[in-house]
């Protein structure tokens, strides 16, 4: 079902900030909260993605929320707790889903499923890792550098040491020297 949100305000005016009330809301759906709270909050959940959706077709990439019986279109500050809480919200579901399919026994899928379980493994875990190493900061491991330095900006990868950069030149002259012999 499409809502028709011209005919009660105008899209182009919406700001951050905005409330459409309930009243609003069962203007817009056809359905009053009071005969029936589960259709209507399933057509208010509805009806703030369609909002999203179309604020975003003009440009206007806004955070779009049901809170209570209202919809509500986020300032920034609220926007940026919001989403930071649903980013790591979608991190612990990672990792729980990520955790069960490490629980699968593979002696129970075919030949065909294991090769796929397991990329989906390797694929999530690797994920994971990287998220892990981003969240907390620090560099993303680089075989052949050990180093625990982290950039003081929480940005990209530490600088290695000048002892790791002449490890990798030597490597790198002894491969130049077996290739010419």
């Amino acid at each position: 079902m499409k809502y028709n949100f011209e005919a009660l305000f105008n899209i182009s005016e919406m700001e951050k900030g905005n409330v459409i009330l309930q009243e609003q809301i069962e203007l817009l759906c056809g359905v009053n909260r009071k005969d029936d709270v589960e259709l209507y909050r399933f057509h208010q959940m509805r009806a703030a993605q369609q909002l999203a959706n179309a604020l975003a077709g003009r440009g206007k990439v806004y955070t779009v929320v049901c809170r209570k019986c209202n919809i509500h279109v986020l300032t920034d500050s609220d926007a940026s707790k919001y989403n930071q809480r649903a980013f790591d919200n979608g991190v612990k579901k990672s990792r729980r889903s990520t955790a069960r399919l490490l629980s699968v026994d593979v002696s129970n899928l075919s030949p065909a499923e294991v090769v796929e379980h397991d990329r989906a493994t390797n694929r999530q875990a690797r994920a994971l890792a990287a998220l892990k190493a981003g969240m907390r900061g620090l560099p993303i491991n680089v075989p052949g550098i050990k180093s625990d330095r982290v950039n003081p900006l929480g940005e990209g990868r530490a600088k290695p040491s000048s002892e790791d950069m002449d490890r990798y030149r030597s490597v790198g002259k002894r491969k130049k020297k077996k290739d010419k012999e």
